[in-house]
């Protein structure tokens, strides 16, 4: 009779290690997150830094790829950022060590060129939104002083206008008159 129930008996057995196995533990709950950084053109963005919760830091590789520290599961606050470029807060809700996570950064020159964009069919609004993106990157860039200018010139605002007339002359861009 032993014989007949040992298959159940086994099949139990095999049944209570594999839920005690898969039962979480403190450090089961930890996995690192993988990532890519690319630009807005799709291409990877090396030597980015990207920052967990303020405290973890790792930088991607030469294809925009970073590993992280392993991670609790649950909600995350990421910084993404790279001289040059747009800084990307992301909040995620990480829960599997599968996830891969892929952040778009613009880069300051995209950002002034979709501004110029804008400009060319007399989307003003669309413009500034791309120019007070572009100022948290390079703040005192000729280019986007002269296109801040030229927006609010077209605007029909002479006192902005005025305001970044001279922060051009103070760079000695611009002759006063």
């Amino acid at each position: 009779m032993c014989r007949k129930n040992s298959p159940l008996i086994l099949l139990l057995v095999l049944m209570l290690t594999a839920s005690c196995s898969t039962t979480p533990s403190a450090p089961g709950n930890k996995a690192p997150l993988t990532g890519m950084v690319y630009n807005t053109e799709g291409r990877p963005v090396q030597g980015a830094r990207v920052l967990i919760d303020g405290t973890q830091e790792t930088v991607t590789d030469l294809n925009g790829r970073f590993v992280t520290p392993p991670l609790t599961k649950g909600a995350h606050l990421l910084l993404i950022s790279r001289a040059g470029y747009e800084e990307q807060r992301t909040r995620m809700d990480f829960s599997s060590p599968l996830e891969v996570l892929y952040v778009r950064i613009a880069p300051f020159e995209s950002l002034i060129k979709e501004a110029e964009d804008a400009l060319d069919r007399e989307a003003r609004d669309e413009a500034l939104d791309y120019l007070r993106r572009a100022e948290t990157v390079f703040p005192d860039d000729p280019a986007l002083l002269v296109l801040y200018y030229t927006v609010f010139q077209r605007s029909g605002r002479p006192e902005e206008a005025e305001e970044y007339s001279r922060r051009l002359q103070e760079l000695g861009l611009v002759k006063e008159k």
